[in-house]
């Protein structure tokens, strides 16, 4: 290694070391800026070194050249690539090899030889490792983060039913943070629950993502703050930030990873917008929940602390991990989560 490019990988690795510091403030726009990269180039050249240490992820030393390539039938390859998700999701504790067997049977690829011959049986293994890899990144926290709001079965009125805002991790199930109040919220509710998440995830011992990927969010009232907000952080951070803005979205995302129910919380999405100043034809069949024929009227203090020892009840016990984080364990949340996180939560202000 020249001296240009050792000091090239010095100041590369410096920066990131300075930006991930807990205690540092520089930005990632700012780390980016300074070494000339463009965001999500710098964002990804961070995520390749923590999760290999390698040199090589700074960009500074080119990987050594390996064998040249063989060909492959492409068909051959789609058709595997097509099932090969599938495969490894419904055996997890199988081997490569056995794998590798069930991948061939279901892609229906072994009838078409020797028209089309099979790849390398290491060729093989690789599509199959590849997977294995992918599919336990996504199981990872921090790596896909869901947003919603949906109405809840406790009311604050005889016309308004409680909302509860959620961050939800998807890998886990982990509820980072939470909100609760009223649908009328809209995106600052989604803000407060984004800002307790920032709060709370440094407390969660999961077994985090190196990097952060995307994020769905639920939109409430008044679409345009959400649009601008999806597009700053795809922006700003260059991750994917989808928005799901169908009718009956309300508590898409809590059903899916949660269920109906979180202990004594009890979901209601058909009653989301109930009586809410909401943006013409984005909702139409909303309908006040009742309990026993009745609209179950609580004070706001009674109805925050009930939810606040439910969801931490089911972070304690339904999710993979403690609550508690042992200090001398070294995985931390992905910086893009934070970044994220941190952005949503100014939203009130500076997207309104």
């Amino acid at each position: 290694m020249d001296v240009s490019t050792q000091k090239l990988t010095y100041d590369r690795l410096k920066v990131i070391q300075e930006w991930e510091a807990k205690e540092g403030h520089l930005t990632a726009k700012d780390a980016a800026r300074r070494l000339d990269l463009g965001l999500s180039r710098f964002y990804k050249m961070a995520s390749d070194w923590r999760a290999t240490g390698n040199f090589e992820a700074l960009g500074t030393i080119r990987a050594r050249q390996g064998k040249r390539r063989s060909k492959l039938d492409p068909e051959v390859v789609n058709a595997l690539q097509a099932v090969v998700a599938k495969v490894v999701a419904r055996n997890e504790d199988a081997s490569v090899s056995h794998l590798v067997r069930l991948m061939i049977a279901e892609s229906g690829v072994q009838e078409w030889r020797p028209v089309r011959p099979l790849p390398s049986p290491m060729k093989l293994r690789e599509i199959v490792e590849s997977e294995k890899r992918r599919s336990t990144a996504l199981a990872k926290a921090g790596n896909q983060i869901a947003f919603d709001c949906c109405a809840i079965t406790w009311a604050s009125s005889p016309t308004q039913p409680f909302c509860l805002y959620l961050v939800i991790d998807r890998g886990t199930r982990a509820i980072l943070g939470h909100h609760i109040g009223l649908f009328d919220d809209g995106i600052t509710g989604h803000a407060s629950a984004a800002s307790a998440a920032l709060d709370n995830v440094s407390n969660f011992n999961l077994p985090w993502s190196h990097d952060m990927l995307g994020m769905q969010m639920v939109v409430g009232t008044r679409r345009g703050p959400y649009d601008r907000l999806s597009h700053n952080l795809e922006q700003e951070f260059s991750v994917s930030a989808k928005l799901a803005s169908t009718e009956k979205r309300f508590g898409r995302y809590v059903l899916e990873l949660l269920g109906p129910r979180v202990g004594r919380v009890v979901f209601a999405p058909k009653s989301t917008g109930f009586g809410a100043d909401m943006e013409p034809g984005l909702r139409v069949d909303a309908a006040m929940p009742l309990v026993n024929g009745e609209v179950d009227i609580r004070s706001i203090e009674w109805v925050a602390e009930v939810v606040e020892s439910e969801l931490h009840e089911h972070n304690a016990t339904e999710v993979c991990g403690t609550l508690v984080r042992s200090r001398s364990d070294r995985n931390a949340p992905p910086r893009r989560l934070l970044d994220v996180l941190a952005r949503i939560g100014e939203a009130a202000t500076s997207i309104e």
